[in-house]
Parts: structure tokens; sequence; C-alpha cells
């Protein structure tokens, strides 16, 4: 699990509504041909809001910096709650150290989107609408499935694991 800062193209004005291409060649002309050093390309892929002939997803590609703001072991908590209109969102809370960056960063990146990435693949770009530091919300167009979905996904990429090589 980790959140990283969006690298947005130098035409973009609106980082609010901007979403990547759905494609490299795309975000790469976007960008002049060159990413900035400090930036990779993550993909997000999505089911398409009107169906795909193929009936496939479609594969956004994000340029996002490549030091992580919060990862895994950052992330104490999250669940679904309900906003004031009864509508899902999701809930998550982290460690004082990792509150501390992330004030840090969304005070830096108000306006802009926030990557959340799990296994190297994003599952969510929520854009940030205030500072945060320990505790956030994450809202807008859940339903209820996706607002169970997104906090598993949270709390599993939180989960520290250990790798043991059994053979070689």
């Amino acid at each position: 699990l980790e959140w990283k800062e969006t690298t947005y193209p130098p035409a973009v004005t609106n980082y609010r509504d901007w979403g990547p291409p759905d494609s490299m060649e795309g975000l790469l002309a976007l960008f002049g041909g060159v990413l900035p050093d400090d930036t990779d390309v993550y993909p997000q892929e999505v089911e398409p809001r009107v169906p795909q002939p193929d009936g496939g997803m479609i594969t956004y590609y994000w340029p996002l910096k490549r030091v992580s703001t919060v990862v895994g072991n950052d992330l104490r908590n999250a669940f679904r709650s309900a906003d004031q209109w009864g509508d899902p969102q999701v809930n998550f809370e982290l460690s004082q150290d990792a509150a501390r960056r992330f004030e840090t960063a969304t005070r830096a990146n108000l306006g802009r989107r926030m990557a959340i990435l799990l296994d190297g693949a994003v599952i969510s770009a929520p854009v940030i609408e205030g500072v945060i530091a320990d505790q956030g919300v994450i809202h807008g167009g859940f339903d209820v499935a996706g607002a169970d979905d997104l906090s598993l996904k949270l709390r599993s990429g939180a989960i520290p694991t250990k790798i043991s090589v059994i053979e070689e």
C-alpha cells in the first residue's frame, strides 16, 4: 500500500478535473515525450462507464512521484462510514509519524489528486480537499460495496508481511 503525489503535465491548470490518459503514448505526449526524473507511471484498471465490445477494462496511466508519502504500515485503520447525507465514505487513520508527513503533503497539494496504490496499481485517486493529519475521509461516488471494497483494500495493504524463501 502506497499513497503518492500526482505529477501533473506542465500545461495543466485545473488539477481537480484532470484525469490520466488511457495510453502510455498519450501520457508521454503530455510531458513532451519525457517524464520528470522523480516520476514513474502506474496503471489503474477501471470498468468503463459504457461497456466495451470486448467486455474488457480500461487502463489509465498515472504519472506519480517515486517517493511515497504514506506506506502500508503507516495506516492504522480504514472503514466504511456515512457522510451527513447518509452516502458511503471511507474513513482512515494514520500513525503519528505518517500524520506529520501526510499533513505536509496534503497542505502542499490542496485541490490536487493523490493516488493510492496496492501492489503497484492505482486503486483510488481522490482530490485533496483539506489538510489531513492523522484522520481523513475519502468520499464521492461510492456505493456501499465500493466503500467496503476500498476500505478492505486499504486494510489489506497495511498488513505487514514477511516473505520466506522455502526453496531456491
